[in-house]
């Protein structure tokens, strides 16, 4: 079992239901993510959310720098990165709650 430290927040200018840690890892069970991680096998993870001031994927798009916003595990063993879109894991929670998809 994941082990997440901290629980993100919906944002108060967020109109549509928040997405909680619990709905994170819901969806990860769903899709079948491994539990273990890639580097060291270790199952104990600390989660950090955007609205915890996370930083995203930095990219460049035109020219111009865009922030992806991100959830981000981060391994308690030997400190591997994982990052997986918000947007996205935030429209698949919302389209299976039935309620608005279009979450970003």
């Amino acid at each position: 079992m994941l082990c997440w430290m901290a629980e993100p927040q919906p944002k108060k200018e967020d109109s549509s239901p928040g997405v909680s840690l619990e709905d994170v890892r819901t969806f990860f069970s769903g899709v079948g993510a491994h539990e273990s991680c890639p580097v060291c096998g270790s199952n104990n993870w600390s989660f950090v959310g955007p609205e915890a001031g996370a930083p995203g994927l930095a990219v460049e798009i035109k020219g111009q720098a865009r922030v992806v916003p991100g959830y981000l595990l981060i391994c308690g063993n030997c400190f591997f990165l994982r990052l997986h879109s918000k947007k996205l894991i935030d429209k698949a929670v919302l389209s299976e709650r039935g309620g608005d998809s279009s979450a970003g």
